[in-house]
């Protein structure tokens, strides 16, 4: 019975992926794929890899796409692939979404291809397991910050001010006396 599990360890149709967000806006993705569910061309150079996973994947950070670098692929055992990728995103992102494209991609795109995503950030993983009808999850992590509107601004100042105008006016009476 092991052996039979060991024999095919990657599940045609069933892909892996791991998202680490890093302090300085990097976010390094990891994605394992059964090698028999790559398009023919993929498997033929690291050029074409490199394609599948930069174009395969869109990270977002704050809504703002963030560009992917192909960094290397290596065999995941006998019948896996595993491609690494580097997104360069804001660094004080609020939250990091990642789409994935290539689960279209494949050499069968069927309506049963999957992909159990991870996205971690320091101490916290959210899990996710995707499909072509749901491609994206987001991971908050760290909470938005108000904008600054001016008129708040000039509610600001105008209190400041009045304050301001309030001490004077008691200093003033204060002599006064």
């Amino acid at each position: 019975m092991l052996g039979a599990v060991g024999a095919e360890a990657h599940t045609r149709g069933l892909s892996r992926s791991t998202f680490e967000i890093a302090a300085d806006g990097t976010v390094r993705g990891r994605l394992q794929l059964a090698t028999a569910d790559l398009p023919a061309t993929a498997t033929e150079s690291d050029v074409a890899l490199a394609e599948l996973a930069v174009r395969g994947v869109d990270v977002r950070a704050d809504g703002a796409s963030c560009p992917g670098r192909f960094v290397g692929s290596r065999a995941d055992g006998a019948d896996g692939v595993e491609l690494d990728v580097d997104f360069a995103c804001a660094k004080d992102a609020s939250v990091v979404e990642v789409e994935l494209f290539l689960l279209s991609g494949l050499s069968e795109p069927r309506a049963s291809s999957q992909s159990v995503i991870s996205l971690v950030a320091g101490p916290r993983t959210k899990q996710a397991v995707l499909d072509a009808a749901h491609r994206s999850v987001q991971m908050e992590i760290a909470p938005r910050k108000p904008a600054r509107s001016a008129e708040a601004w000039w509610i600001g100042a105008g209190a400041a001010v009045a304050i301001a105008l309030g001490i004077l006016a008691a200093l003033r009476h204060h002599r006064r006396r």
